[in-house]
């Protein structure tokens, strides 16, 4: 009897958080008296529960399943949400209107997660495939609301032709393992959960331009995101570290069918 370790699964998802310390750092777009203003002011407060997002995500990929993938999605799509699903970027409300979900949802699982400080935004990464064994990456923009619910604003869903090959094998060799009787072990899914460092603007500017609330921008100022994706430059989001706005995740968009 031999003993095989299997590739990581989708299953339920065990948490590893590490929240950031509150320290200093830099910000941009404000003017020198806001700066000022700013600095006065005490550190910001971490309210930030990614926790609450990964239980969105879960709940989203449930009701997935018992109302269908693409109803799912349109209820819990923020005014404006924008989708990239194996194509292009395109406003949610339009693609999801009136398209039929697949008899077999899409099934997927999230790996990452980047919280602004105030918890206002949250950036989850993973991985996820269809019924065919077709495996893709995405990234998900989750928003919280006036009551705290949170909704999604980016969606990006884009196949990974090498990911697909390198499961497919993966499976092929569980079913060897279990054509031998052996015992499979199965490894843990970890989330990876971080929480943007709680500072106050300074004034130095090193990544996106910004200037108070919009699109694209927690509320708090402390975690951006590319809005509105393209196939030129895909989806990245940064947060603000110590010395300005750092990238921390970045996912590119491939030309699809839309499907």
């Amino acid at each position: 009897m031999t003993v095989r370790r299997a590739a990581l699964l989708l299953a339920p998802a065990v948490l590893a958080m590490t929240l950031s310390a509150c320290g200093g750092g830099q910000s941009g777009g404000l003017s020198s008296r806001a700066i000022a203003q700013e600095r006065r002011r005490p550190p910001l407060r971490a309210n930030a529960q990614p926790t609450s997002v990964i239980a969105a995500e879960i709940a989203l990929a449930r009701a997935a399943r018992e109302e269908g993938q693409w109803l799912a999605l349109a209820n819990r799509a923020t005014p404006g949400a924008q989708i990239a699903w194996n194509g292009a970027a395109m406003p949610a409300a339009s693609w999801l209107a009136g398209r039929a979900s697949p008899a077999t949802p899409d099934r997927w699982q999230a790996r990452e997660a980047w919280a602004s400080c105030d918890g206002s935004a949250v950036v989850v990464a993973g991985l996820g495939h269809d019924a065919t064994g077709n495996w893709s990456r995405f990234t998900r923009v989750w928003e919280r609301q006036r009551d705290n619910d949170f909704r999604w604003s980016v969606t990006v869903w884009q196949p990974d032709p090498d990911l697909t090959r390198t499961r497919r094998e993966d499976a092929a060799q569980r079913a060897a393992d279990n054509a031998d009787d052996a015992i499979v072990v199965e490894a843990l899914n970890m989330i990876r959960a971080r929480v943007v460092p709680c500072t106050r603007p300074t004034g130095r500017e090193t990544g996106p331009a910004a200037s108070g609330a919009q699109p694209g921008l927690a509320r708090d100022g402390t975690l951006r995101w590319t809005p509105a994706p393209d196939i030129a430059s895909g989806f990245t989001a940064w947060w603000q570290g110590a010395e300005g706005w750092e990238p921390v995740h970045t996912q590119l968009l491939t030309a699809g069918d839309g499907a």
